[in-house]
């Protein structure tokens, strides 16, 4: 009755595969988000805000990437999609939320791009719904898979419009042009074409915002995550109690 848990489908593929435990018994059940707390909305009605507290101006379009400074999330592929986003003449302002030991390294390049004025490192954020909320694009720019990223969920939940490479879950569970712009993983040249795509067309940023909101409301919600997992559990309490033959 032991029942194994994964985040994708490619990791239950693995598990199966390599005997560690039957088919039968191995369950991809990705997401889990508190849809409630990472809502469009979640912005406070007083206070300076999320562009107040970065200093963007409104009429600004503002990218945000979320995650720790390490090789793996990206950023080094960001900051040269921002360098070619730049020369096009699109006003932008990115911003890195997190901390890592790759910090620095992401600065130099910052500033080697000439993109001091177009970027900011801002470190952790004690209202990261907030942030969330006030992003016009928002970037899962991993370089390989992390299993299920939290972070992911979160911009759909809060109905932001999000360019993610096909690593991981990604490829799984959101649909290119429906749900989210899909791009490879650590190629600059797709990846700042998409953005630039969101910024030009305002319909296609709400469109795609709405549909990731909904997709978590219906599918990936802690709520949904929960009433799946009591289903299994269920299941495998019924097949345990059925008499042996």
């Amino acid at each position: 009755t032991d029942l194994t848990v994964t985040v994708t489908d490619a990791i239950r593929r693995q598990i199966v595969a390599s005997g560690l435990a039957p088919e039968d018994r191995v369950v991809a059940l990705p997401g889990g988000v508190d849809a409630e707390r990472y809502r469009p909305d979640a912005a406070p009605a007083h206070g300076p805000g999320a562009r107040g507290l970065l200093k963007v101006s409104p009429e600004i379009p503002l990218i945000g990437l979320v995650g720790g400074f390490r090789v793996m999330k990206g950023h080094e592929t960001v900051v040269a999609a921002a360098a070619r986003l730049a020369a096009t003449g699109l006003p932008f302002h990115l911003v890195f939320i997190g901390q890592g030991p790759f910090a620095e390294r992401v600065r130099g390049l910052v500033q080697a791009a000439g993109l001091t004025d177009r970027v900011s490192l801002v470190g952790f954020v004690d209202e990261l719904p907030t942030v969330m909320a006030a992003l016009d694009v928002a970037l899962y720019a991993a370089l390989e898979s992390d299993g299920m990223s939290r972070v992911l969920w979160e911009y759909l939940a809060a109905a932001v419009p999000v360019v993610a490479t096909r690593v991981g879950v990604v490829p799984e569970v959101l649909e290119d042009d429906v749900t989210a712009l899909l791009v490879p993983a650590g190629e600059s040249v797709p990846l700042a074409a998409a953005i630039e795509r969101l910024l030009r067309d305002a319909a296609l940023r709400r469109r795609l915002g709405a549909a990731g909101a909904d997709l978590v409301r219906e599918r990936f919600s802690g709520a949904r995550l929960a009433e799946r997992l009591t289903a299994l559990y269920l299941s495998l309490a019924v097949d345990s109690a059925r008499p042996a033959r």
